[in-house]
């Protein structure tokens, strides 16, 4: 019986060209249409809905249909809008690492469609339930938006979504091409991190429901590209054989390495039929703590803004085409500089593909280190620039990693490792921003060059986590030992 993977997908050459595609697609809906309502969208939306409510009970000379906007920034409407979006961002994330695990173990089991399905549905229920608190304020008090954060429990958040996306990559592209699809998939990231905050808010100054219109209608899109995705993990090892482990696994026999002989005749046992050696655990727990380190390191972004603001004096508008200058260099390293340097050193110098990840994720900690400290002593914007450019340089440490950690593990456990790593890329961020919130308001009271003190605790951060990045290293000679270990016990 035919599946649906090898009806659409008849052959590994199609499936590694289409595969990579429909998850950029998902990747861009999703970015796309949330990224849309949040922000400016989504802040107007709930700021407009207290301000209602606040003067229906205090003035009632004011017109509730359109209220001005001028007439919202009072401090207790502020202050109750700070609340609920902080209230609301630390649930969200709290439950996205309750079911983070549980998710990653059943898309194993059961497949990573499945959980693509429940995330699509839980995405447009938390972001529906916005909608209806907001448009029945009447029957609801503004406070009630936080309880957007249960529709989590079905299908996770977007660093599942996140996870469950690039295991389906994993699975379909061989490792030779893993690390450039992952950063294709990056450079969608920061696309739509330029484009949709923009287009959310020109949306916003048309009418206040038009971007959830449109965001909630990208969101459903997906939908039409799920089913187009093979069930990845349920092919059989064959089939999911990278090139690079097939080579290894079929060279000549080791000289150690032994034949069944049933008494009818030799049989060599086929290569072909044997799972590829995976590292010690150790190694793999090495690249899970530096994943946790330097994510404490990467919520130096949101706190970008008001740093720029203060010690130059520019207003938060001037200040945010430096994010735009950040994703324009990023979109740049994921497009042309990262898939080039590992085309070169894969096809022209002949070295392992996770040899040259590990390089990459080694030098983008250095370049991310040498950033923060530019950025934290940078005293006009003439230094800034430069130093912001230095630091997007070393973006690409993600990809890297992930890509690495790909090729330690298991086909099976894939989806559950990624959970893992969002699990861990959570908890980091909600240690990284009260910390660097604090360390910013040390900077204020201190003054001077205190001022960088949150960019010195990332470098510092980054420094951590290549010290275990530096001492692991694969080799050839190691991985054929490893296949010889297997064999022996394999057939023994």
């Amino acid at each position: 019986m035919r599946t649906f993977s090898s009806r659409f997908f008849p052959g590994r050459i199609h499936s590694a060209a289409v595969v990579p595609l429909l998850c950029c697609t998902l990747v861009f809906l999703k970015g796309f249409g949330s990224d849309v309502l949040v922000g400016s969208a989504i802040n107007r939306l709930l700021e407009r809905t207290i301000c209602r409510r606040y003067y229906q009970s205090h003035d009632h000379y004011v017109s509730l249909e359109e209220i001005d906007e001028k007439l919202c920034k009072l401090d207790p409407i502020q202050t109750e809008l700070s609340l609920i979006l902080g209230t609301a961002g630390f649930l969200s994330p709290l439950v996205e690492l309750l079911v983070a695990i549980p998710l990653g173990i059943y898309a194993d089991r059961w497949g990573r469609k499945s959980v693509l399905y429940y995330n699509i549905l839980s995405g447009l229920l938390y972001y529906g339930w916005v909608v209806v608190v907001c448009f029945f304020d009447n029957k609801f008090k503004p406070f009630d938006v936080v309880a957007c954060a249960v529709f989590y429990f079905i299908g996770g958040g977007p660093s599942i979504f996140t996870a469950m996306v690039l295991s389906i990559v994993a699975d379909a592209t061989p490792e030779g091409s893993r690390t450039t699809v992952f950063y294709h998939v990056q450079c969608i990231v920061q696309l739509v991190q330029v484009l949709a905050p923009l287009m959310g808010s020109i949306l916003v100054t048309c009418g206040i429901w038009i971007p959830f219109y449109l965001g909630l209608s990208i969101q459903f899109a997906q939908f039409f590209v799920v089913p187009l995705l093979p069930y990845t993990n349920l092919e059989t090892p064959k089939e999911v054989l990278t090139t690079e482990e097939s080579s290894l696994l079929t060279r000549a026999p080791l000289p150690n390495q032994r034949t069944l002989n049933d008494g009818h005749g030799t049989h060599n046992q086929s290569h072909s039929s044997i799972p590829p050696p995976h590292p010690s655990r150790c190694v793999r727990i090495i690249v899970l703590i530096t994943f946790f380190v330097a994510t404490l390191g990467r919520s130096v972004v949101g706190i970008l803004l008001q740093y720029v603001s203060l010690r130059y004096d520019w207003t938060l508008a001037q200040a945010g085409y430096l994010l735009s200058l950040k994703s324009f260099t990023s979109m740049l390293l994921f497009i042309v500089i990262l898939p080039g340097v590992t085309a070169y050193f894969s096809k022209r110098r002949n070295i392992p593909v996770r040899n040259i990840n590990l390089q990459v994720a080694r030098s983008s900690l250095v370049l991310l280190s040498v950033g923060c400290i530019f950025l934290g002593l940078s005293k006009s914007a003439g230094f800034l620039i430069p130093a912001l450019v230095i630091f997007s340089l070393g973006s690409g440490f993600g990809a890297a990693m992930q890509s690495l950690i790909t090729s330690l593990s298991e086909k099976n456990g894939i989806a559950k490792l990624y959970s893992t790593v969002s699990v861990i890329e959570t908890i980091g961020s909600m240690i990284s921003h009260p910390v660097l919130a604090g360390a910013l308001a040390t900077g204020i009271r201190l003054g001077g060059w205190s001022l960088g003190l949150p960019f010195f605790i990332c470098a510092a951060s980054y420094m951590l986590a290549a010290i275990p990045l530096w001492c692991i290293g694969f080799t050839r000679s190691c991985e054929t030992r490893h296949v010889a270990m297997w064999n022996n016990e394999c057939v023994g």
